[in-house]
């Protein structure tokens, strides 16, 4: 039969995906790598190395078109690089995601990324560890952040070098903090 066929559609507005998004706020972090502090954004031809912000690149296994830091560390057998943000209060439910590894075109990349945290002023704690290479994939990482609820804390991200550092163009895709409350 050729009758017109009506629908209603009702669009709601999604519950927000996440509340903190350290690939926005990279610059709010205090960077820095073994000879001290680094600027934000940094410069690509810097050997003392840099951080980035990048909006779509080509990684290990495929083409990404989500915000992304590049923390590269500098040109020197296990150095390191890591941005200190800013504290902020966790809730129940709270969980840290990134997807992390190598950008393309970096055959030699192997570094091991970290996770830390520590109350302003204190001890820094590791809440993961992850060693990544250029072995054509991506790890995803995926941290409940709940045991910290109720407490202010300042994550850490951090990328060691594993050895000469050259090609370690490591990458941490749309970090966030979510939770689904």
């Amino acid at each position: 039969r050729d009758e017109p066929l009506w629908v209603e559609v009702q669009v709601e507005n999604p519950p927000t995906a996440y509340y903190y998004d350290f690939a926005n706020s990279y610059c709010a972090a205090t960077w820095e790598n073994e000879f001290g502090l680094l600027p934000c954004p940094g410069d690509v031809s810097s050997l003392n190395g840099f951080v980035l912000r990048l909006e779509s690149a080509n990684l290990e296994s495929h083409r990404e078109d989500e915000p992304l830091l590049w923390t590269q560390p500098s040109q020197y057998n296990q150095s390191w690089i890591r941005g200190i943000f800013p504290a902020i209060r966790i809730e129940d439910g709270d969980r840290f995601l990134a997807d992390i590894g190598c950008l393309a075109g970096n055959p030699e990349c192997d570094g091991v990324f970290q996770l830390n945290y520590r109350i302003p002023g204190g001890v820094t704690h590791n809440l993961g560890e992850w060693r990544e290479d250029a072995d054509g994939r991506i790890t995803r990482v995926n941290i409940d952040l709940s045991d910290l609820a109720g407490r202010s804390i300042e994550l850490i991200l951090t990328t060691l070098a594993n050895g000469p550092a050259n090609d370690d163009a490591a990458f941490w895709l749309n970090p966030h903090i979510t939770n689904n409350r």
